[in-house]
């Protein structure tokens, strides 16, 4: 786990400026030359495929996960985008989340490790704190204003689509929305999987590698828009909306991050680095369980469509 810590500290352990890869790790690691017939170890080649940590499993291109509060970043453009927010939009968090009723009250995770509420603080500072009931109201709001528009903006910062980074196999990963949900569970959408979204929970898989390809666009400047990606990634997304988005969002980000300096505390800024180590270093596992099967669902059924005013 150390040597996950040391690449998660890194300026730059994921897509670099110019849309490399600096390193990929994925663990428990094996050794490529068991596959070597000709190797007098190839006899522990079977210990490998028959080890329960799936070895062989690239958990930082096919590892599904919930990202979690790395995910308020597109929900925060999404925000933005519609129109309903600005960055000195103020909400005052309580630690206390009740839009839902009384039978569905959410919880800041101030309340979780007992210390006082954010108190009355606008977009940039929600950002920085990661503040949760901010977030829960954001996409209420957006459930409200459109039930699918969280999912179309999601996607276009490369979530839930290939990145295409070649030569290893990769999830797609999964942004839900109304028309995924009645076809995968015969269910309707209803404003709770919209809320448990705004924090990047819920049936919202993405891979680590989906999530520094996204972490690298905002932080670049937007000249790369999101034909930012990976080595051998193909023509840009949307280039227009997705410059819109980088642009935006990158102001707001650099906005947030820049409370660290001035000692008030980032919660969000370390976060994609240290969800990245997390997962590809084998703590997390996406070969069993929920994560899986809502995986499987995601196979069976797709959607791609475009935001308002694109062609």
């Amino acid at each position: 786990m150390p040597k996950f810590t040391a690449l998660a500290r890194r300026r730059s352990s994921g897509p670099t400026a110019s849309g490399g890869i600096l390193a990929l790790a994925s663990n428990p690691q094996f050794d490529p030359n068991l596959f070597d017939p000709t190797n007098r170890n190839s006899e522990a080649l079977q210990a490998v495929l028959d080890n329960p940590a799936k070895p062989l499993f690239n958990r930082a291109t096919q590892g599904l996960y919930p990202p979690g509060s790395v995910f308020k970043v597109p929900m925060m453009a999404a925000a933005l985008m519609s129109g309903l927010y600005r960055p000195e939009s103020h909400y005052t968090c309580t630690g206390v989340w009740d839009l839902l009723g009384p039978s569905a009250i959410k919880y800041d995770w101030t309340v979780t490790f007992g210390v006082p509420p954010h108190g009355t603080i606008n977009l940039v500072q929600g950002l920085a704190f990661s503040c949760d009931a901010y977030f829960y109201t954001i996409a209420f709001d957006l459930y409200q204003y459109n039930a699918d528009y969280m999912s179309q903006v999601a996607r276009q910062f490369g979530l839930g689509e290939y990145t295409q980074v070649g030569q290893v196999a990769e999830a797609q990963g999964l942004i839900p929305d109304p028309e995924w949900k009645q076809a995968a569970y015969g269910e309707p959408w209803t404003p709770g999987d919209s809320v448990n979204m705004g924090i990047g929970q819920g049936f919202v898989l993405v891979t680590p590698l989906q999530i520094a390809e996204m972490m690298a666009a905002v932080r670049n400047r937007p000249r790369s828009v999101l034909g930012f990606k990976p080595s051998m990634r193909a023509a840009p997304r949307s280039p227009s909306m997705a410059h819109w988005v980088c642009s935006s969002t990158r102001r707001i980000w650099l906005r947030s991050t820049s409370l660290r300096v001035s000692g008030e505390g980032c919660a969000v800024a370390g976060l994609a680095a240290a969800w990245g180590a997390w997962v590809t270093s084998g703590s997390a596992d996406s070969s069993t369980g929920d994560f899986a099967r809502i995986a499987e669902r995601s196979t069976k059924f797709s959607s791609s469509r475009t935001l308002p005013g694109q062609s």
